[in-house]
């Protein structure tokens, strides 16, 4: 059966939409910082929910997460990430916690899924997309944004915790064009043009 391809944001629209985005309120905070994180790391929902202080490292610029199977991987982070998540943590206080989760909800507890999709389709809801943004559609930016800058496909797997390759190579679908592009620049015989050869062989 055929894989069906997943929904990404244009490169354009996201990074125009975050840079646009000056939060006030403690849960706008919150709402960006998630966002940023999922869009600079590439987590699974489960993984961002899960997130507790021990988990990430702002002054390093990483995030520890466990994924599927129980396997630990370690994140880089940007430093959009790492500035949205410094001005939610410095007003999490305001939510009254009464979790260590990072993330919680109007309550002070931990944020759900459930949460986490409401605020995703929210914020998202104003770029008038054609299709429904969910956290996944940020995991699937994240690796083809990365795809179409040049990352290799290894690299994406590793950093999305996939145990196939197989698994990764979805996104390359999407990225027909920029792989096309990339071929182009980088193969000996892409585009010289063979020499003409006199007579008939």
């Amino acid at each position: 059966a055929e894989k069906i391809l997943p929904q990404v944001i244009p490169e354009k629209k996201l990074q125009e939409m975050l840079d646009a985005w000056k939060p006030s309120s403690p849960l706008e905070k919150r709402d960006k910082a998630i966002i940023e994180l999922l869009y600079s790391s590439g987590l699974r929902a489960s993984e961002i929910t899960g997130l507790k202080p021990d988990d990430i490292d702002l002054k390093a610029g990483e995030v520890r997460v466990i994924g599927k199977g129980n396997k630990e991987r370690v994140l880089p982070l940007g430093s959009r990430a790492i500035d949205a998540m410094e001005n939610y943590l410095a007003v999490r206080e305001d939510l009254k916690p009464r979790t260590d989760y990072i993330f919680i909800n109007k309550n002070g507890t931990k944020l759900g899924r459930r949460g986490l999709w409401l605020i995703i389709k929210r914020r998202f809801e104003r770029l008038a997309l054609l299709f429904n943004v969910h956290p996944h559609t940020l995991r699937h930016s994240f690796a083809t944004h990365l795809l179409n800058r040049g990352a290799d496909l290894r690299s994406i797997q590793e950093l999305l915790g996939h145990s196939s390759i197989g698994t990764t190579q979805v996104y390359t679908h999407l990225s027909g064009e920029e792989l096309k592009r990339i071929y182009r620049r980088t193969h000996p015989r892409a585009t010289t043009s063979p020499e003409k050869s006199p007579g008939k062989w």
